[in-house]
């Protein structure tokens, strides 16, 4: 849903979960693959789907 432009409200409210627990996937999303922001998940995203690693 980050991919798609989801914000956390949006998320939260799609997912039927609280704004805090999506922003604690989130953040252990970025920690798992050590990025700091949305803009290296779109460049990490990219990079994928081109099979580079």
């Amino acid at each position: 849903m980050i991919l798609r432009g989801h914000s956390v409200k949006s998320t939260a409210l799609e997912l039927g979960i609280s704004p805090e627990t999506v922003r604690m996937h989130r953040k252990n999303l970025y920690l798992k693959l050590e990025i700091n922001s949305q803009s290296e998940l779109f460049a990490r995203f990219i990079d994928w789907l081109r099979g580079e690693r």
